[in-house]
């Protein structure tokens, strides 16, 4: 039986602390901006799949770095995508979770994000947070 994690929201930000690739780096300048809109952060690994598809079941806006979590944009019915994949990566690598959110005719827009590291963490800085939380506005107002 599914269910909805106690700290959950409509407005998810996945974060990956233990991933091995992908992490993503300087979180809080994205926790300080979208926590007041009501946006809380999720680590996947430390959720059942029960609580993983309940999570995003009640999800509206969700904000995460390309990685096998956000497959779980099956379960949402109407849930917005705002994917943060590596720069140096071409676009086109970005096309299963936009298929996934074209298929389930979900808003889905994809930032790219300059790296770190061999392992593909995602670099947020302050210009990189403008841009996520004026596309996070803008999809609060077209619902």
């Amino acid at each position: 039986m599914t269910q909805t994690p106690p700290n959950a929201t409509p407005f998810i930000i996945i974060d990956r602390p233990n991933a091995s690739q992908r992490r993503l780096l300087n979180l809080d300048l994205l926790i300080r901006r979208l926590g007041p809109i009501g946006f809380r952060v999720h680590d996947l690994s430390a959720l059942s799949i029960p609580d993983q598809i309940g999570l995003f079941r009640q999800a509206r806006i969700v904000v995460g770095g390309h990685g096998a979590g956000l497959t779980n944009m099956l379960f949402t019915p109407r849930a917005a995508l705002v994917e943060l994949f590596p720069a140096h990566r071409q676009i086109s690598d970005t096309s299963c979770y936009f298929e996934v959110s074209h298929a389930l005719d979900l808003p889905h827009l994809a930032i790219a994000t300059p790296c770190q590291s061999p392992a593909q963490d995602l670099a947020l800085t302050d210009t990189l947070v403008d841009v996520i939380e004026a596309a996070v506005r803008e999809l609060l107002h077209a619902n």
